[in-house]
């Protein structure tokens, strides 16, 4: 981990982009016996390990068995996800304005080394593909991810389409009332 930390910091501000850091993270080996300190036991939602905020974020990320992100948007930043131990289902959604609908758009499997990419504005979900093994992934996003403010979670069940307020600290619908800037049905 301390390898990859080093690369990606040693990159000139010109060269932070999809492609060094594809290089970077398919280049480390990482297996689960790198994770030890990872003992971690959380219902259904996923847990956030930050390891560096500097001109990007990166983060460790537990999935628990079955945890799920909610669909979201990733406003004003892209990044990439490494798979290090087990398998992460992706789907991503297209949000039509003509008649307010969100659509599947696709999806995909990855399992332990692939990278999957986030673009920016994109809208999708993550999922832990099982229901009784934990995943962990390492994520890195630029420009740094300072606020989650302006992007949207959406709630097909419900109908309900939220816009975070900078005091969101996730893409979850389980925060304070504060965290979001307004709630609405579509």
């Amino acid at each position: 981990m301390h390898n990859i930390i080093k690369e990606i910091v040693a990159l000139e501000a010109n060269e932070v982009n999809s492609q060094n850091i594809s290089l970077i993270l398919e280049r480390a080996k990482l297996v689960n016996r790198e994770f030890p300190v990872l003992n971690i036991t959380t219902e259904n939602d996923y847990c956030r390990i930050p390891l560096l905020h500097d001109f990007v974020s990166m983060y460790l990320m537990y999935w628990p068995g079955g945890a799920t992100s909610s669909i979201h948007e990733h406003k004003n930043f892209q990044g990439l996800i490494r798979v290090l131990e087990g398998e992460l289902y992706e789907k991503e959604f297209l949000w039509n304005t003509w008649d307010n609908s969100l659509e599947l758009h696709s999806e995909e499997m990855y399992g332990i080394g692939s990278i999957l990419k986030e673009e920016k504005d994109a809208i999708h979900q993550v999922i832990n593909a099982c229901a009784s093994a934990p995943v962990i992934s390492l994520h890195v996003y630029f420009p740094p991810t300072q606020s989650l403010c302006g992007s949207r979670l959406f709630d097909p069940i419900s109908g309900r389409i939220a816009t975070l307020s900078n005091k969101a600290q996730n893409f979850s619908w389980q925060q304070p009332v504060e965290a979001f800037q307004s709630i609405l049905e579509y």
